[in-house]
């Protein structure tokens, strides 16, 4: 079976920013180093490895073969507590934070400070902004 680069790169960049993942967190979380990350996004792999591939489809919440085979991606639900009751994106970035952090959970009273941000009427939506607004609070706040 031959690996298109090219589709594979189009794919991981199309998957990362919909779930909301920067590059330097995808690199973190897989262990795969940033400059190969973006060879990668960009088309310039010719031969990217299974295990390199493997764990990018992990964070990215996909089986590996919808990544290397053809057709659209699709994405495979995730085995996590059921987060009711909070703003859209809100459970997802947590879900991504408690996974950064080692599936450290995240402080009850956080989550209730951000379930209540609003700004003139309106809520974030996606995890990226929640991961924005959070990392802003957070060095604002530092000790």
């Amino acid at each position: 079976m031959q690996i298109d680069g090219r589709l594979i790169g189009r794919r991981l960049s199309e998957l990362r920013k919909q779930g909301g993942h920067s590059m330097a967190s995808m690199a973190r979380r897989s262990g795969v180093p940033r400059s190969y990350l973006y060879k990668l996004e960009g088309g310039q792999t010719q031969r990217p490895g299974v295990q390199v591939l493997d764990a990018i489809a992990q964070i990215l919440n996909v089986p590996l073969a919808e990544l290397i085979e053809s057709g659209k991606p699709k994405a495979r639900s995730r085995p996590k507590r059921t987060r009711r009751g909070l703003p859209p994106g809100l459970g997802e970035f947590i879900d991504q934070w408690e996974d950064d952090n080692d599936r450290t959970p995240m402080a009850k009273d956080t989550v209730r400070s951000l379930a209540a941000i609003q700004f003139s009427g309106r809520r974030p939506r996606r995890p990226a902004d929640w991961r924005f607004i959070y990392d802003a609070i957070s060095r604002s706040l530092a000790r």
